[in-house]
């Protein structure tokens, strides 16, 4: 397994959204992609699902550009920041909808319902659904679907205290059947406790990749100090909306 970003540049007009970013990741788990807003985190997640294209560079997957995929047979599966739905089908018909289209057992929707205690929602449509129920409809119809890699931009958004966890027990699930899980978020306390590695980003740039302990070691931070003190450390200023998010 391994994702690949190889000298990868983007912007839009005079913005600089990617500089020469350069990064791999070859192990199976939960992989944060971390940042204050604009970062460049949206703009990476973006380039991986190949809803935009790199101005320089490439993204690659097992040594293949990623554009050479055909769409049925793309390996990267994308949770998007807001919910993407049909307003006229209930939940029940999204997730049948996804199953047929990837040849999905009924067990698997059924398994799904109740990972993401969906059960009593299951006939309403969007419209009657909270944000954080619609962000549960999102995630379900990306997991219904093949994949190597999962992408999540900003996953917890809507989500109360006990949806959050129960949709990071899924994601670890799913990383530990082989999978990688990259999870884009600014919410440093909620990733803390979920993710293996890390790729910081900042200002469009890569300013490191690895575990907090190998972190921690390459800029000479204490070990005792969480995630919040590692960004401050490495960036140099606090991560907006970490703490008013927790």
């Amino acid at each position: 397994m391994q994702l690949e970003f190889n000298s990868v540049t983007k912007r839009y007009g005079n913005v600089q959204a990617l500089q020469d970013v350069s990064f791999k990741l070859t192990n199976t788990g939960v992989v944060g992609l971390i940042g204050a807003n604009g970062a460049g985190k949206t703009t990476s997640i973006r380039l991986m699902v190949r809803q935009i294209k790199p101005d320089a560079g490439e993204i690659l997957f097992k040594g293949n550009p990623v554009a050479s995929y055909p769409l049925h047979a793309y390996p990267i599966a994308y949770i998007p920041d807001e919910p993407i739905y049909y307003e006229e089908l209930c939940i029940e018909e999204h997730f049948q909808l996804i199953a047929a289209m990837y040849k999905k057992p009924k067990s698997d929707i059924a398994d799904l319902v109740e990972q993401l205690e969906l059960q009593e929602h299951m006939r309403k449509t969007p419209a009657a659904l909270s944000r954080g129920t619609k962000q549960k409809l999102s995630i379900g119809c990306a997991l219904l679907r093949d994949f190597d890699i999962l992408v999540a931009d900003e996953p917890f958004t809507g989500l109360d205290p006990k949806q959050i966890s129960v949709v990071k027990d899924i994601l670890k699930k799913y990383a530990a059947s082989g999978r990688i899980v990259l999870i884009s978020t600014h919410l440093l306390q909620v990733v803390e406790k979920v993710c293996a590695e890390f790729v910081l980003l900042h200002k469009g740039r890569v300013k490191c990749l690895g575990t907090l302990d190998a972190i921690k070691r390459q800029f000479g931070i204490s070990p005792q100090a969480g995630i919040e003190e590692l960004y401050l450390h490495v960036v140099g200023e606090p991560i907006q909306g970490s703490e008013a998010d927790e």
